[in-house]
């Protein structure tokens, strides 16, 4: 692929022509990649980000005999940029698109993975952000044998093993953090760079579980976040990594616990805008099976702590589900929004809802926090599914939303009971642990029934503990 005019003059001249005078970097921008070309010194050290194309600084005569000899060798007039396997080392590579800012994540509930029932090993697979050791990771692990608000009964999970999270003493979990096999697929290999087990994972932990209330639970342990220390690891950045979880019991049906992700009803590849599959997926291996596979209905909870005290990971750890949000009259949504770090000009926000009956069109209005218009767009109701899906809404011009200020993202449209919008929030992580760094930390949910703006969800809990599926593209 070329992207740049092709120079006079020779051969040697033209290919340092084109590594001399522009710089190509490939910024996402959802639904499809856009190609831009950046300012810069061209010679200056490499920024290593993918899609980035730089060099150190060499001779320039040496330089034009290298590239002549290459040239000819390859037989080729044009030059071309490596396409190289997506575990090659890129120091310094995200597993998150930095042109987006908000949340580019998206979830319908919750799914857990029963760890040794049907599944024989389960897998995290995620590409390191920064070089450092690893020093521990948390986790999301539900052990509760009751789901949807209908008792089943320990004896059940354990024979049949239907709505259940886990059973009997929850098993002995292995967890190994393991390299990257090379394939195209991107699965775990053979390599255990480090490990831990967990015996009696329902009880033995360093606080109490969490506990539920009513609706048959009688006060059972349900889930917990476990801290796992995983020591003797070192992480590159840029390369795949996979946690791969097996129940070591002797009686794995009978004795296991679940690891719960987000929960993607659309159940195809392409998963979240924050992120690729390759960087981030959800893995099992199948009972009688010897092939891995990604689950495209899961995205991992996780969180990767390094020695030097950097953090990665996926910090949000549910949805404010079943209790959508409806968008008609005097019902509106919103994320509120105090800027942070820099400023960042917009010029298209994605928001991720779905339409009942005939509402008419979705309006988004960019205010000033005092309310104070700014700029607005609108969608027609044909465009917007009635399936959760992502809807992008443009203004007729960039916006600069400016550091340390307040902002409202905000949505209406006329409609009644029957014919409205429905948006959910996604719940953070913070109060369990998941830094702020692995969540949009700009910004909160608030909802408008009429009568003001409320510091609570409805049906979920309090604003500031969740975020709106909305992002908007930097420029």
């Amino acid at each position: 692929m070329q992207f740049w005019k092709q120079p006079p003059g020779s051969l040697a001249d033209r290919v340092w022509e084109r590594l001399t005078q522009a710089r190509t970097s490939a910024p996402f921008q959802a639904p499809r990649f856009t190609w831009t070309q950046s300012s810069g010194d061209p010679l200056s050290q490499c920024d290593r980000h993918p899609g980035s194309v730089t060099l150190v600084r060499v001779r320039r005569v040496a330089l034009r005999v290298v590239i002549v000899l290459l040239v000819l060798g390859l037989g080729s007039p044009s030059l071309g940029i490596e396409r190289r396997r997506a575990d090659t080392l890129v120091t310094g590579a995200s597993n998150k698109r930095s042109n987006l800012y908000g949340v580019p994540w998206n979830a319908d509930g919750l799914s857990n993975v029963p760890i040794g029932v049907r599944e024989k090993k389960v897998g995290i697979r995620f590409r390191a952000d920064r070089d450092g050791t690893l020093d521990r990771i948390k986790l999301f692990f539900i052990f509760a044998t009751w789901k949807d608000q209908l008792a089943v009964g320990a004896d059940s999970c354990q024979v049949n093993h239907k709505d259940c999270y886990g059973a009997g003493d929850g098993g002995e979990i292995l967890v190994t953090l393991r390299a990257d096999n090379g394939t195209d697929g991107h699965f775990p290999s053979r390599k255990v760079l480090s490990s831990r087990l967990i015996r009696r994972p329902m009880n033995r932990i360093r606080r109490p579980p969490f506990y539920a209330a009513g609706n048959g639970f009688q006060g059972r342990a349900t889930y917990n976040f476990r801290v796992l220390n995983l020591p003797n690891a070192t992480l590159q950045a840029g390369r795949i990594y996979h946690l791969v979880f097996s129940n070591q019991s002797a009686h794995p049906r009978r004795n296991y616990v679940s690891l719960d992700h987000l929960y993607l009803a659309a159940n195809t590849p392409g998963m979240q805008p924050g992120t690729r599959d390759v960087d981030l997926a959800s893995e099992v291996l199948y009972r009688g099976t010897s092939k891995w596979r990604v689950r495209h209905w899961e995205t991992p909870i996780y969180q990767v702590h390094y020695a030097n005290g950097f953090i990665q990971g996926q910090g949000y750890i549910g949805t404010s589900r079943p209790q959508p949000t409806p968008i008609y009259g005097r019902y509106r949504a919103r994320e509120r929004i105090t800027v942070a770090r820099r400023d960042r000009t917009i010029s298209k926000v994605f928001v991720r809802l779905n339409r009942r009956g005939k509402p008419g069109p979705l309006t988004l209005r960019l205010e000033k926090g005092d309310g104070a218009l700014i700029g607005k767009g609108a969608v027609p109701t044909s465009t917007i599914n009635r399936r959760y899906g992502w809807v992008p809404l443009v203004f007729n011009k960039p916006y600069t939303l400016q550091s340390g200020s307040t902002y409202n993202i905000e949505l209406s449209a006329k409609g009644d009971r029957a014919n409205h919008y429905r948006v959910f929030a996604l719940w953070q992580g913070r109060r369990h642990g998941f830094h702020a760094n692995n969540l949009f930390r700009d910004g909160y949910a608030q909802v408008n029934r009429g009568s003001g703006w409320l510091q609570r969800i409805p049906g979920a809990g309090a604003a500031h503990s969740f975020d709106f599926q909305m992002y908007a593209i930097a420029i």
